[in-house]
């Protein structure tokens, strides 16, 4: 299985959309993220925005990370996570990939904007050092056709 894994705090929108989805020619789009899993009209409406494409599954984060341990080979899978600390543990129940892509994360009070689209506070940090700890590059990457910044470097 091909499996592409994104911190975006938008979750489903127009560059996962028309960008990510037919770049990485994935036939599943879940979104691991507890909060939207146990919110039945939020979860509903993420399957709706993305009517038309991939098959969208709206996991919390263990289920998801579940889910694509069963996932068949040659089938490509795009990730979601709303927040770093989610993508953290998907990778601890077994789901370590190569590389973790970061696409937004919005400033708010208590947050240090390192690039145009990504700031990160304590948590965030915490959690990006403990994914880089266990061997993830993360790199911030907003659309396929941008250059890939190494978000370690600014940490």
């Amino acid at each position: 299985m091909k499996e592409f894994l994104r911190v975006d705090d938008r979750l489903i929108h127009g560059q996962i959309l028309l960008g990510w989805l037919p770049h990485l020619k994935a036939q599943t789009l879940v979104v691991a993220d507890d909060e939207a899993a146990a919110d039945p009209v939020l979860a509903e409406c993420l399957v709706t925005a993305a009517s038309g494409g991939p098959e969208v599954r709206v996991l919390p984060v263990d289920e998801a990370a579940r889910y694509a341990q069963g996932a068949r080979d040659g089938e490509g899978m795009l990730v979601l996570f709303r927040h770093p600390e989610a993508a953290l543990r998907y990778v601890r129940a077994g789901r370590v990939p190569g590389k973790i892509n970061v696409g937004c994360l919005r400033f708010e009070a208590g947050r240090k904007q390192v690039s145009r689209a990504v700031s990160v506070g304590p948590h965030e940090k915490s959690a990006f050092e403990a994914l880089r700890g266990l061997g993830v590059q993360l790199e911030i990457r907003m659309v396929p056709g941008d250059k890939p910044v190494d978000l370690g470097k600014l940490l």
